[in-house]
């Protein structure tokens, strides 16, 4: 995301900024307006001006719209956030997918025509007012993954935002040509093309194309158009005969580029014991129902062209499809359907396209369009006021003329704006550096400084010379300065892709993780240093200042600084500390998990003893293992993956004990054992299934559906349907048997954080451990011995491919395949399980359970915690429980602030109640068994995707009394059930409001609204608000009742009128902030000391992993305990530092939301679970000569095979 283009912080001081900051100098359009030009073509914002359209097609005259219809099964539905609406035009095949979205967070937020106002009110807000934006605020699809013959069509991409304060809606267009290239369309179109080659046919057969008519050369799209629909509706689509008499006639060599475009390959198959050629189809990505098809696969593509292929016959005029228009579609996206109008039309001017705006549009909405226009674009206010007096003028209506003359008349009063003329040929230039009109305020000129910089820190240099040409030009001190002075703090934090108020330790991280993505570049290392230096003179921060005076040090003479910068890094004891491990790309997350299992006791043990335990590679063992609770079968490429993985896991492990380096890098091939998806390491990741979503319920306002509070899981979707391909007669079709392919379970190593709703604290189970990289296979994979004689797989001639069996696929994946170290960063959560996945399908069985057959070993040994769900139903009189075993319990941040490591769980075993008709579904969690390591998973993804940065309080020694499972204890269950209470109403003033600055003004503004209140508002808002329907809201628990009073008689009632709207009094509102914060403490208290007496389940905390940053970018580092030492070391890649000082420590933890994973173990045998190794001291006698170092001035270690034991339990590429 660009930090230009980021928005508004919105912080719990104050009230926004009117204008966004990457919108300054900018115009707009409201939404209905922008829907217009767009499908006008008229939408000339950045590339689109640039579109060269199909001059044949009757939608490039002026006047004439493109007419989108829905293309296949790409779009979702109706309003869902995000919405992808994929649509293609039928008059001249151009395809345009626009999609939206806004944070869940601040619905209320959004524009939206409530009761309105003339003129409107500083707060009203009635339609999006669109802004064209350089880059997305919220991250977007890239086309970089887009299918290659997709992305190649695409003219351009831009990104809009809505300029209201507070409105976080997104919308972003990508424009692409047909995918039948016009050459294509031309030979299926080209009759005379079709009846030569019928005429040469009949000349070369004749008895054979006795039968050929001269109608077939208005065939070619028709047909064509049932191959593609056999491809797409078919699971195993035909073969197509090259010399069929249809196919040899209507398309011809000549049109065999089109069928090779879509992967249809050639081979020659056996007809009745002759050799004919067919074209053979690709096998396209399974669609799902419900689940947009990812344009990513081939599937999107064929789609693509079947809609174009629709579109031509039906502008052949014959039947085709009956496909959806856009129409309302695209006005309920953008939340503009039924926008007020005006009851009389106006003729369309260019006053309105000024302003953005319709002929149709109530004057409020006009009127508003004024205003955001001038906030945006202060310099061209005039011209704004100018147009909105020209549209007054074309009404009747006097108040509209008249407050169009006031304006006007203020505009008059101000003095103009300084002009700033064109200069010479080199201020011409550099006002073209910055993409900028010699019209651009000062504001806009500092801004597109900022981001060529930010974007570009090569070029700073340039920029800045180019800065101070323009600033000369104009003669701004402003600008001038700017260019001279340091950089301003703003730009420093964007530039470092930092938050202002995280502490100066992070940030210092966040630099390092800067330049760590172009460790190669010095121009990025100098403008990282001037940010450094702009943000510790900010702060005035010492630690800030000597981080970036040592990467000053560093970029002035690396070769001899480096030691010595390294050396001050480090404490002198360094020989003492752990060895650190390297970042190879994005790996800062596995680094913090290899130190810690490195101090994992099971673990150890497991790998210096694994040939006791490994899993035989034989087609019996592997078919026989089921992993896990969920007793998941594996397959051979798994059990491959995973042997590997122990194998580098050993050796690293050895390393980090043995190594005199302070750090020692990691092998590429652990990374892509754990990181990598065995679908990737074994066939093409574009076939792996598409995951199926709930359509979550929702509730229309103003065309507008907005997400309810979700249901229980909802079933499996049901199959897709069956769809009959359209007849077409002689279309001959060979059916081929396509051979099974298994399918990858994965759901979780695409995304980067566990996508877990948090909604209203909604039961939230922990990720099943069947969501993993593990390849789940219901039945082993058989080849049907019993085969047509066209089912024979046939070889293409002219190649002479090895083949590879899977164990040699897998393990020359393992060395060859990379990773983008700059966007594949995963989280913490899914690396681990998939850690814990690879060693469990690496060993075998230790024992099997009886009554349920699950297969334990060392790791589910250690890890599993066994969970009790109890759920009771309507009508119901008891709980139904069953278990379940998981490798982690989670725990929930506040949504209002912060909270502890109790509360945190308490979200997630608590009593939750759902919603199901008159009555309620009501179930809790329990602990039925503990594991001696147990994992704490503190979910931070929210369920619009962002991150909860909200501290949780983590305790050093944790007590799980009260989440145990006790059916044969009534008594404690009640003290459970008084807990959920407490907690409940503990939530409740949690979430209510501080009554910050932005409360009381909204509670005053409220007030004022409602109790003064004009006569024509008042009729105004009644007749909004009559066809309003009721609310279908129901609440949990006991319905409350309310006495009832009498009326007063008429005598007794005196008319009051109502006070002056001073709002709310300091001393009222401080006595409710008392209030609320005496009961907080009350119940605060009542709950810490309703289980004080229950400690027989104690955990002590050894590691804790923590992130920094968002969602999709920031950085990974653990703390951990060494409890022999009594000491806590902090583990940041290739860097180790220690800290004696626990409270600190846990000061530090408490104090922010980088604390995401937590690892406890069992209290008293803390000596038997894990122990931090020590360094193998170095020899002083020896010496490490240079030869002996590698490329990173770390020592090679060449001992490392003679550590492991050899023998046919260990898979090399070799073999």
């Amino acid at each position: 995301m660009s930090p230009s283009d980021s928005p508004t912080t919105q912080h719990w001081e104050g009230s926004p900024a009117p204008v966004k900051e990457n919108m300054v100098g900018k115009t707009g359009r409201l939404a209905p307006r922008w829907i217009q030009d767009l499908l006008n073509s008229d939408l000339d914002s950045g590339s689109f001006a640039r579109i060269e359209w199909d001059q044949q097609a009757r939608c490039s005259k002026p006047g004439v719209p493109h007419r989108l219809v829905l293309v296949g099964n790409q779009s979702t539905s109706d309003t869902r956030n995000p919405g992808v609406l994929s649509c293609v035009c039928a008059i001249c095949d151009f395809h345009f997918l626009i999609r939206t979205c806004w944070d869940p967070d601040q619905l209320v937020c959004l524009c939206r025509p409530n009761a309105l106002h003339f003129p409107p009110k500083d707060t009203d807000f009635y339609l999006h007012h669109l802004v064209n934006i350089k880059q997305p605020v919220r991250p977007t699809k890239s086309t970089s993954n887009y299918h290659p013959l997709i992305r190649e069509t695409i003219l351009a991409v831009e990104h809009f935002a809505c300029s209201a304060p507070r409105c976080t809606l997104q919308v972003t267009v990508e424009i692409s040509r047909p995918r039948l290239k016009r050459e294509w369309l031309h030979l299926l179109l080209n009759e005379q093309r079709i009846l030569d080659n019928l005429a040469k046919a009949r000349k070369q057969s004749p008895e054979r194309f006795a039968d050929a008519r001269d109608d077939w050369c208005t065939s070619a799209p028709v047909t064509l158009n049932t191959y593609l629909r056999d491809l797409l509706d078919r699971p195993n689509p035909r073969n197509i005969s090259q010399r069929n008499k249809r196919f040899q006639v209507v398309f011809g060599e000549e049109c065999y580029v089109i069928f090779r475009a879509i992967m249809f390959t050639e081979e020659n198959l056996d007809k009745d014991g002759v050799l004919e050629p067919y074209f053979i189809p690709p096998t396209l990505e399974p669609g799902t129902p419900g689940i947009p098809t990812e344009l990513s696969a081939l599937r999107a593509f064929v789609e693509d062209m079947q809609a174009e292929t629709e579109s031509v016959i039906i502008r052949g005029g014959k039947t085709g499809e009956n496909r959806p228009y856009v129409g309302n579609r695209l006005f309920k996206e953008l939340q503009c359907l039924d926008y007020p109008q005006n009851k009389i039309a106006q003729t369309a001017t260019e006053a309105h396209r000024i302003l953005g705006v319709l002929p149709d549009f109530d004057k409020a909405l006009i009127f508003f369009a004024y205003t955001r226009q001038s906030a945006l674009c202060e310099k061209r206010r005039p011209t704004f006021v100018e147009a909105l007096k020209d549209i007054a003028l074309l009404t009747n209506d006097d108040d509209f003329q008249t407050r169009a003359i006031q304006e006007l008349t203020i505009m008059d009063g101000m003095p103009a704006p300084d002009s700033v003329g064109a200069g010479d040929e080199l201020q011409t230039q550099a006002y073209q550096f910055f993409s900028l009109k010699y019209t651009a305020s000062d504001d806009n000129v500092v801004s597109a400084f900022n981001t060529k910089i930010e974007h570009s820190p090569s070029q700073a240099d340039s920029a800045r010379e180019m800065l101070q040409i323009i600033g000369r030009h104009r003669n701004s001190d402003r600008i001038l300065t700017h260019a001279n002075g340091p950089m301003d703090v703003a730009s420093a934090y964007r530039i470092l892709e930092v938050d202002p108020q995280w502490p100066d330790s992070t940030i210092v991280m966040m630099s390092s993780v800067k330049l760590n993505k172009d460790p190669k570049s010095k121009a990025t290392e100098e403008v990282a240093i001037k940010a450094m230096e702009a943000i510790a003179e900010d702060r005035n921060s010492d630690e800030i200042r000597e981080a970036a005076r040592t990467l000053s040090l560093l970029a002035q003479a690396p070769d001899q600084s480096a030691q010595a910068v390294e050396m001050d890094a480090r404490p002198s004891s360094s020989a003492n500390l752990p060895v650190g491990l390297e970042n190879i790309g994005n790996t800062c997350y596995l680094n913090s998990i290899l130190q810690y299992l490195n101090t994992v006791i099971p673990i150890k043990d497991l790998l210096a003893h694994y040939p006791d335990y490994e899993l035989g590679l034989d087609d019996s063992h592997i078919q026989r293992r089921l992993v896990g609770g969920n007793k998941l079968k594996i397959d051979r490429a798994e059990a491959v993956v995973a042997r590997a993985f122990v194998d580098e896991l050993s050796k690293l492990l050895d390393n980090l004990s043995g190594a005199q380096a302070s750090a020692i890098r990691p092998s590429q091939r652990l990374a892509n054992a754990v990181l990598l998806p065995t679908s990737n390491l074994t066939e093409d990741p574009a076939k792996q299934p598409s995951k199926t979503v709930e359509e979550p319920k929702t509730l229309e306002v103003m065309g507008t559906q907005f997400p309810a509070p979700p249901p229980l899981p909802a079933r499996p979707a049901p199959g897709p349907p069956t769809h009959t391909a359209e007849h077409v007669e002689d279309v001959d079709m060979v059916n081929v048997t396509v051979d099974p392919i298994s399918e990858s379970a994965s759901s979780v190593s695409s995304q980067t954080l566990v996508n877990l709703s948090d909604v209203d604290h909604e039961k939230k189970d922990y990720v099943p451990e069947d969501k993993t990289d593990i390849r789940i296979v219901s039945q082993p994979v058989e080849v049907s011995s019993a085969r047509s004689t066209n089912d024979n797989d046939v070889k293409m001639t002219g190649f002479d491919t090895a083949v590879l069996n899977v164990e040699q696929r897998v393990l020359k994946a393992l060395e060859t395949q990379t990773r983008d170290s700059g966007t594949d960063q995963q989280d913490v959560e899914e690396v681990m399980g998939s850690i814990i996945n690879r060693l469990q399908a690496a060993i075998k069985p230790t024992r099997v359970d009886t009554t349920d057959e699950v297969q334990w070993e060392p790791i589910m040994d250690t890890f599993y915690v066994e969970l009790t769900n109890h759920t009771k139903f309507p009508n119901q009189d008891k709980y139904k429980s069953d278990s379940t075993l998981e490798r982690a319990i989670t725990a929930y941040p506040a949504e209002g602030g912060p909270t502890n490591i109790h509360d945190g769980l308490s979200r997630n075993f608590d009593l939750q109640r759902v919603a199901a008709g008159e009555a309620d579904i009501m179930r809790y969690t329990s602990i039925k068994k503990l594991p001696p390591i147990l994992h704490v998973l503190i979910q931070r993804t929210k369920g619009d995707g962002h991150k909860n940065m909200n501290p949780v309080e983590v305790f050093e020694t944790l007590y799980l009394d009260r989440y145990m499972d006790t059916p044969d204890d009534p008594q404690f269950f009640k003290l459970r059930q008084k807990g959920w209470a407490l907690q409940q109403r503990l939530d409740q003033l949690n979430n209510m409001p501080k009554t910050a600055v932005e409360d009381t003004q909204l509670i005053d503004s409220f007030t004022s609204d409602f109790v003064h209140v004009d006569k024509t508002d008042a009729e105004e808002t009644s007749s909004l608000l009559n066809d309003m329907p009721t609310s279908s809201l129901s609440f949990a628990g006991q319905e409350l009742t309310f006495p009832i009073y009498p009326p007063q008689s008429d005598e007794t009632f005196e008319r009051v009128e109502p006070p002056e709207p001073t709002g709310f009094t300091v001393e009222g509102r401080q006595q409710i902030s008392n209030m609320r914060e005496d009961e907080l403490k009350s119940h605060k208290a009542e709950l810490d000391q309703l289980f004080a007496q229950h400690k027989k389940h104690a955990y002590r905390l050894h590691a804790v992993i923590c992130h920094s940053g968002q969602l999709r970018a920031g950085h990974y580092w653990v703390w951990i305990h060494d409890f022999e030492a009594g000491v806590w070391r902090k583990y940041n890649d290739r860097v180790v530092t220690e800290n004696a000082d626990t409270k600190e420590v846990m000061k530090t933890l408490n104090s922010n939301g980088d604390p995401y994973y937590l690892c406890y173990v069992e209290d008293g045998k803390e000596s038997d679970l894990v122990k931090v190794p020590k360094r193998q001291q170095e020899n002083p006698n020896s010496a490490v000569k240079d030869g002996d170092r590698d490329a990173d001035g770390d020592i090679e270690l060449i001992d490392v095979e003679n550590k492991w034991p050899q023998g046919s339990g260990i898979l090399s590429l070799k073999e």
